[in-house]
């Protein structure tokens, strides 16, 4: 996979990158995600597809498909989820205050 794209037509090139944990972190790092009452991000509704094998793919069955994150990623992954539920809450709370 050359580039990713997501619903909203973000893209992100991956400049012939593997398409692993980082890219895909990269994706949802380059789009706005929501979170759930309970804080967690809400990837369910993203998909995937692999033009060359015609197959639809979810997050989570995406995600499985990787070996393990490395504990250097999955710090980086939860840096990033921070940053973005932050982001959501503050959009959240200056909607609330319009």
């Amino acid at each position: 996979m050359e580039r990713a794209i997501d619903a909203f037509g973000k893209e992100v090139r991956l400049n012939g990158a593997p398409f692993d944990h980082a890219a895909v972190r990269k994706l949802v790092e380059a789009n706005e995600i929501e979170f759930d009452a309970n804080g967690d991000p809400d990837l369910e509704p993203w998909i995937f597809t692999d033009l060359g094998l015609q197959c639809v793919t979810t997050f989570d069955e995406l995600i499985r498909q990787f070996p393990p994150r490395t504990p250097e990623e999955v710090q980086a992954w939860d840096d990033m989820i921070e940053r973005k539920r932050r982001e959501f809450n503050d959009t959240r709370r200056r909607r609330a205050l319009s």
